[in-house]
């Protein structure tokens, strides 16, 4: 809590504060999507985006966003930029419609936002003079890898550890792009193939201290691209900032700061704005991007304190809906007016989908032998950059339950104390020790170093009611600078990777949910599932594009036949 919630003379005003903040408060929970931080990775979000925007909207009315919250760190903040940059360009300027008027148009300013993040992933990758030998060397090397296993059939388990074709085409075609640049993403700041600079600190031009450095400059100016709210003149006016008021989807990323190790979260509801300085600073790769100075502060990419910024996300969404600034203290007559407010959910609850693009395990040939260097390096960026919010999320649900349980048990001593009628310097001196112990300053200050109380403590938060969680999960031809391949190819796979994994974890999900609801029959569980495949494919025919047939396929492959 960064807000000390406690209670004076100024208490009838701020009851109608917070009167006034639940009449505004959505009623539902709020929908929050969460992207990790991948590099080009980010193409299996652009596809996982694809499915969950057709799936959520097909059952929303005309005045709810199909995400409430998107926050995003480095390639995710990119994928987030572009999104919530397409809404704000669909609707109209806020000047020219009331408050009153905009939300009944809110979902249909969400219309081709998927279609434009594929259409940046799909520009965004390239050809390469070397794709086409690469192409070549991968089905010559696969076809004689085949033959030999033919062959030499006793040698087949041999062969077959052997790396395909298809980790070749990867290997090489990641290796050229990162000693000559990728388009659309950077350009070396060195001269190939030696990356070293000819006056560095040791004098050290071995292969060991080769330093791999790159302009963000061509990165920036694709982004502007698909993204041109983000810009902003010479004075810092502009960016991207949204509104509650105005049904506006809030857009969040995460940033490291270099000079005192910890993340920073920018915040579009704040109205100085997020701009392409700030999407820039959380995807600033240490090392090989230079880190980005925003207001003499200087950060680097925000994965390598939160790739999964969940916990940023929730304080956030805490902060903005309980937000109090009046100093008061809190007294045993007005407990129960207090009481009263901590039962009412003032925040909104959330719903969560998180991305993750770096896999949490590994099974079987995946796991790196002692000599496999390649291997062992990809396992080892996939531990340090993989989803660590399971904590975060058991965490949160257990302080929500804490709260209740706080909350009911000072009001069961309030209750007690009010039984005890005939002792007044009893009444008295438990009233005072009442008073004073949710007047008790806590041990730990907020994140803005303020004091808070154990009033504090009670004051009431939010659940988390719902979580699904889309995985990526390592192929076989997996290598360890997966993260640099902008390959045309790959994009393309990554794209319908993502589209075809939400669609089955949903499923799952949805079958999960109704199991715990009760839900025994399994022809009744087969049945919804089939019904909602069936309105999820009729609402991708009503806006039917080239990019929609591979995932009217998948919804079709998902439907679960009668028996």
């Amino acid at each position: 809590m960064d807000d000390p919630f406690i209670f004076d003379r100024k208490l009838d005003k701020h009851y109608d504060n917070i009167h006034n903040m639940l009449k505004n408060r959505p009623s539902a929970p709020q929908r929050a999507l969460v992207f990790q931080g991948g590099g080009s990775w980010g193409a299996y979000e652009a596809g996982v985006f694809h499915v969950l925007y057709h799936w959520i909207k097909k059952d929303l009315p005309e005045d709810e966003n199909v995400f409430d919250i998107i926050a995003g760190t480095s390639i995710g903040a990119i994928n987030a930029s572009i999104i919530i940059n397409y809404f704000l360009e669909q609707k109209p300027e806020s000047t020219t419609l009331t408050k009153e008027e905009l939300p009944g148009k809110v979902l249909k300013y969400w219309e081709g936002s998927p279609e434009k993040l594929l259409r940046f992933w799909k520009e965004i990758s390239s050809y390469s003079i070397l794709d086409y030998p690469l192409f070549l060397l991968k089905y010559t090397w696969d076809f004689y890898k085949n033959m030999s296993a033919q062959m030499f059939p006793y040698y087949k388990d041999f062969i077959d550890s052997i790396i395909s074709g298809e980790s070749l085409r990867r290997y090489y075609s990641t290796q050229k792009r990162i000693v000559s640049g990728e388009p659309h993403v950077f350009s070396p700041l060195f001269f190939p193939p030696f990356p070293t600079p000819l006056f560095n600190k040791f004098f050290d031009y071995s292969s060991s201290a080769w330093w791999y450095q790159y302009s963000n400059q061509p990165l920036k100016e694709f982004i502007l691209d698909f993204a041109p709210k983000l810009k902003y003149d010479d004075y810092k006016e502009g960016g991207i900032t949204t509104d509650i008021e105005y049904t506006e989807p809030r857009f969040l990323l995460v940033a490291a700061n270099i000079e005192n190790s910890k993340p920073v979260t920018f915040d579009s509801y704040d109205k100085s704005g997020i701009t392409i300085e700030h999407v820039l600073a959380s995807a600033a790769i240490p090392i090989n991007y230079p880190y980005v100075d925003i207001n003499g502060n200087k950060y680097w990419d925000g994965g390598i304190l939160s790739n999964t910024p969940l916990r940023e996300l929730i304080s956030c969404h805490n902060t903005f809906w309980k937000k109090d600034d009046t100093e008061k203290t809190l007294t045993f007559d007005k407990w129960d007016d207090f009481y009263q407010i901590q039962k009412e959910n003032s925040i909104p609850d959330l719903s969560l989908t998180i991305v993750n693009l770096h896999p949490e395990s590994e099974e079987g040939d995946h796991i790196p032998t002692l000599y496999d260097y390649d291997m062992t390096k990809d396992r080892e960026n996939d531990i340090r950059f993989h989803d660590k919010t399971d904590y975060d999320v058991k965490l949160a649900q257990d302080v929500s339950d804490y709260h209740d349980f706080a909350r009911d048990m000072a009001q069961l001593a309030s209750d007690a104390i009010k039984e005890i009628v005939d002792k007044d310097d009893t009444v008295n001196g438990l009233k005072k020790r009442f008073e004073n112990i949710m007047n008790t300053k806590q041990r730990a200050l907020t994140r803005t170093t303020k004091e808070r109380y154990f009033s504090d403590l009670i004051y009431k938060r939010f659940d988390i009611c719902d979580v699904i969680k889309i995985q990526r999960k390592d192929d076989i031809h997996t290598i360890s600078n997966k993260i640099f391949d902008f390959s045309s190819t790959t994009i393309l796979n990554l794209i319908e990777e993502g589209e075809r994994d939400a669609l089955k974890e949903i499923v799952a999900h949805e079958l999960e949910k109704m199991e715990k609801e009760g839900v025994q029959e399994q022809t009744v569980r087969n049945d919804r599932i089939n019904n909602q495949l069936g309105k999820f494919i009729e609402d991708v025919e009503i806006e039917l594009t080239e990019d929609d047939e591979y995932i009217i396929q998948c919804a079709k492959n998902e439907l679960i036949e009668k028996t």
